[in-house]
């Protein structure tokens, strides 16, 4: 269960006040709100025992190529089904709109109006509209329920296709859903054009569930929408699951002729997902938490949630320096720790994946097993530091 908040970490979705059984945004006001508040903790603890049973959509990975335990071969589960495995050249198109809500533009509005919302929900409408026209396999979902702010928009329930797929979803990703996956594949699409709400949470979590399931995805970034004012993160580990990011401009050429962009890059070769049970944490360079940084009281907010989780499920934590380390964290984070620090060096070999946070000093030198950047808990990387890192190869 716990790789599921790492990766809610990882895009700044961790936790919040009153989360529900999806997360405390999702809540639909109301006389209900009350009621599902003080459920809340109780159905997220249940619906994180579902998830983490069907989810496999999460995470980024580097240096090993490995899917599994070393000297393993990678799990079904692990490897696209091999009936998606499609050239560029005869790949059928579909669209999945995800969460496009009243409530996710209003909060996003609220939130995040520097993204301009509405011009967002203008192109989906464009897209809703050309799949009518072209009549493209057409799958919209909504989080909880289609009904009051939970509904579309007016201007894209007018647009959306007659064709359309509807399905109420209960989990981060529809891919969680049993009919999502059955009726993209019944339509016989294999390259899915996706937009929605929110970029870092649903549409990541779908996204990396589709190429998991060895569907090519193309992220509509002009369409996408979030309260997140830094969608980097989420944006960034699209691109390292081999989702190719297209503007509106390119999505309405590849919905007038079928020709995916120049440059689009859309791979459906399996993606390196995270591996619950094989994952431990990196902190790394603690001393390091005292850098500049314009969101170090978020980070390291952040960072204090990641300890106490992998405290709640006995996550392994490791050091290049074990006693250094532990002397170096701040009082508030040293309480938490409970258990030993492990040495790097001394990394079990059932341990083959690593979340990194905590300092950005020489991030490039961390080595020896698949490695995520939790970059909402990493205290002064900024984007230049860490961009080249994702386009070497140090950080897929």
């Amino acid at each position: 269960m716990i790789w599921l908040f790492v990766i809610q970490l990882t895009v700044g979705k961790a936790r919040r006040s009153n989360a529900g059984p999806m997360r405390g945004r999702s809540r639909r006001p109301g006389a209900g709100s009350a009621t599902r508040a003080g459920m809340g903790r109780t159905i997220w603890m249940l619906f994180l025992s579902v998830l983490a049973a069907v989810l496999a959509a999460c995470g980024g990975s580097t240096g090993s190529s490995t899917s599994g335990p070393p000297g393993s071969s990678p799990s079904p589960s692990d490897s696209p089904p091999s009936d998606h495995e499609t050239s560029p050249s005869d790949a059928k198109l579909g669209i999945v709109a995800i969460d496009l809500q009243r409530v996710f533009f209003s909060i996003a509005n609220a939130r995040n109006p520097k993204s301009s919302p509405s011009e967002r929900m203008k192109r989906a409408e464009r897209i809703f509209s050309l799949a009518a026209e072209k009549h493209v396999p057409f799958f919209v979902t909504y989080e909880d329920a289609k009904t009051g702010d939970h509904a579309l928009p007016p201007s894209l329930a007018a647009a959306l296709p007659k064709h359309a797929r509807e399905i109420i979803k209960t989990t981060f990703a529809a891919t969680g859903q049993p009919k999502f996956v059955p009726a993209i594949e019944e339509s016989g699409a294999k390259r899915l054009l996706v937009l929605g709400a929110e970029t870092d949470v649903c549409v990541l979590q779908t996204m990396l569930g589709l190429r998991k399931r060895g569907f090519e995805v193309l992220a509509l970034t002009d369409a996408l929408v979030t309260e997140e004012v830094n969608p980097g993160p989420a944006l960034r580990r699209m691109k390292q699951a081999g989702i190719a990011h297209v503007t509106m401009t390119e999505a309405e050429a590849l919905l007038e002729t079928g020709a995916l962009p120049a440059g689009a890059s859309a791979s459906n070769a399996a993606p390196i997902i995270v591996r619950p049970l094989e994952m431990g944490i990196l902190l790394h360079d603690v001393p390091g938490l005292a850098a500049d940084d314009a969101n170090a009281s978020a980070k390291k907010v952040r960072l204090r949630e990641l300890l106490m989780v992998s405290e709640w499920f006995e996550m392994p934590l490791f050091a290049a320096d074990p006693a250094a380390t532990t002397n170096a964290l701040p009082d508030d984070l040293r309480s938490i720790v409970s258990r030993p620090i492990t040495a790097l060096a001394e990394r079990p070999a059932n341990v083959t994946q690593l979340a990194v946070a905590g300092g950005h000093a020489n991030l490039a030198a961390v080595q020896g097993a698949e490695t995520f950047f939790v970059e909402d808990a990493l205290i002064g990387a900024t984007s230049s530091e860490l961009e080249p890192l994702y386009a070497s190869g140090v950080v897929p």
